[in-house]
C-alpha cells in the first residue's frame, strides 16, 4: 500500500462519517482514560496505599470486563442509540457517587463497588464508533479503496484510543493539581454526560442497525470463544496488562517523589510514542502482515520493559516510556485490525466491546499485582509486571500467525 493509497483512505473518512464524527469519538472517550487512571490516583491519595489504589483499578477494569461485552450485545439487539444514552448518564452518576463515597471517608468495599460500576456501565465509545465505521465501509459493497479506508478508520481509532490516553492522564494531573484529586472524576462526568449523549445520537448512529432478538441469535455467543475471536482478545488483555501494571508502578514512582498526582502526566510519555505509530501503521505496505506487525510491536514493548526496573530518574522514566509506547501503537491497531476481519458480521459490535473490554480487563489482573509489589519492595519490582505482560503480548500476536490466513 503506497502513502498516497493511504492517505487517500484518510481523505475518505469525513465523507463517510462526516468531519464532527472524527473529533466527537475523540472527545466522548475521553472520559475512559480520565477514570481509568482518576480511580487509581484517587483511592491511592485518600487511602495512602498503592495497592487499594491498584485494587480499585481491578474492581473497574472487572466491571468493564464484564459489563462491555453485554453492552456490545444489547447494542446490536437494539441500536446504539437507547443503549449509549442510558449508560452514559448512569456512567457519570457513579463516577459522581464515587467521589462523594471517597469525601466521606466511606468502606473500602463501597468504594470498590463504585469502582465496579463505573468499569461495569463504560459506554464503550470506542468498541462503537468501531462498529460504525465497519458497517459505513460495508456499506459500500467492495468499492475501490474499501480496504484501505477501513485500514484508516482502524488507525485513526487506535490513534484517537492513544490520545486519549495521553491527554487522559495528562487532564487529570493538571485538574489534581489546580483543583484538588477528588476534580477528575467530576470533570469525566461532565464530559460524559455532555459528549457521550452526542455520540449516541450522531447520523452515524444509523449506520449500525439492530439485529432484533431473531438475527440477535443467528450468531450464538459459544461460537466467539473459536482462537479467531479469542486470541485477539487474549492479545488486547495483554495490553490492557502493560497499561495497568505500568500505571501503577508510575503511580508508586510518583509518590516516592512526593506528589502522586505527577504519575497522570508521566504516563502520558507512553501514550505519545503509540499516538505516533498508531497513525503511522496504517500506511504501512500491505505485505507486512497483520500478525507481524503485531509481533514487531511487541518486541518492541518488550525490550524496552526490561529497561524500566532499572530506572531511577524522571527524564529516564519519559525517555523509556515514550520508546513502549512506540511499540504499543502498532500492536493496538493490528490487534483490532485482525479482530474486524475475524468477527462474524452479526456480531462485530459484540466482539469490538469483547476487544475493549479485554484491554480495561487487563488493567484488573496487573494492577493489583503490582501495586502489591510496589508497597512491598518499591516501585522498581512493579514495573517486572509489565514485562510479563509484554511477553504475553508477543506470544499472543506469534498464535495468530498460525490461525489467521496470509493474504494472497
Amino acid at each position: 500500500m503506497t502513502s498516497d493509497d493511504q492517505r487517500g483512505g484518510y481523505r475518505g473518512l469525513p465523507r463517510l462519517a462526516g468531519y464532527v464524527f472524527l473529533p466527537l469519538g475523540f472527545l466522548a472517550r475521553f472520559p475512559l482514560a480520565m477514570f481509568t487512571v482518576g480511580v487509581t490516583l484517587l483511592v491511592a491519595w485518600a487511602r495512602d496505599s498503592y495497592g487499594e489504589g491498584g485494587i480499585a483499578s481491578g474492581a473497574l477494569g472487572l466491571g468493564s470486563a464484564i459489563g462491555a461485552p453485554l453492552v456490545g450485545a444489547l447494542a446490536d439487539r437494539y441500536g446504539q442509540r437507547v443503549v449509549v444514552q442510558v449508560v452514559g448518564v448512569f456512567n457519570g452518576l457513579v463516577m459522581l457517587g464515587l467521589v462523594g463515597l471517597v469525601k466521606i471517608d466511606s468502606h473500602l468495599g463501597f468504594i470498590l463497588l463504585l469502582s465496579f460500576l463505573i468499569g461495569f456501565s463504560a459506554p464503550q465509545v470506542g468498541p462503537l464508533a468501531r462498529a460504525r465505521w465497519i458497517a459505513l465501509v460495508q456499506a459500500q459493497h467492495g468499492a475501490p479503496g474499501a480496504d484501505r479506508t477501513l485500514a484508516a478508520a482502524m488507525g485513526w481509532e487506535s490513534m484517537a484510543d492513544e490520545l486519549t490516553f495521553v491527554f487522559g492522564p495528562v487532564a487529570v494531573g493538571a485538574a489534581a493539581l489546580v483543583w484538588g484529586e477528588y476534580s477528575p472524576l467530576i470533570v469525566a462526568a461532565v464530559v460524559t454526560f455532555i459528549f457521550v449523549s452526542w455520540f449516541a445520537n450522531h447520523r452515524t448512529v444509523e449506520a449500525v442497525k439492530p439485529n432484533g432478538i431473531a438475527r440477535a441469535l443467528r450468531t450464538p455467543m459459544k461460537k466467539l470463544f473459536n482462537p479467531r475471536v479469542s486470541v485477539p482478545v487474549f492479545g488486547m488483555l495483554s495490553v490492557g496488562m502493560v497499561f495497568g501494571a505500568m500505571l501503577t508502578a508510575v503511580t508508586a514512582f510518583a509518590g516516592e517523589r512526593g506528589n502522586v498526582a505527577d504519575a497522570g502526566f508521566l504516563y502520558g510519555a507512553m501514550g505519545i510514542g503509540s499516538a505516533l505509530t498508531a497513525l503511522a501503521t496504517a500506511a504501512l505496505p500491505s505485505r507486512f502482515w497483520l500478525p507481524w506487525r503485531w509481533v514487531a510491536g511487541a518486541a518492541i514493548v518488550l525490550m524496552g520493559s526490561l529497561f524500566l526496573p532499572m530506572v531511577h530518574s524522571v527524564p529516564a522514566l519519559l525517555i523509556t516510556m515514550f520508546c513502549i509506547g512506540l511499540g504499543v501503537g502498532p500492536a493496538l491497531v493490528s490487534i483490532f485490525a485482525v479482530a474486524s476481519y475475524t468477527a462474524p458480521t452479526d456480531r462485530v459490535t459484540v466482539v469490538m466491546t469483547l476487544m475493549s473490554s479485554g484491554l480495561v480487563a487487563g488493567t484488573a489482573v496487573s494492577a493489583p499485582i503490582a501495586g502489591a509489589l510496589a508497597d512491598a519492595s518499591g516501585y522498581s519490582h512493579a514495573f517486572w509486571v509489565v514485562t510479563g505482560a509484554a511477553t504475553l503480548i508477543l506470544f499472543s500476536g506469534l498464535w495468530t500467525s498460525k490461525i489467521v490466513p496470509r493474504p494472497r
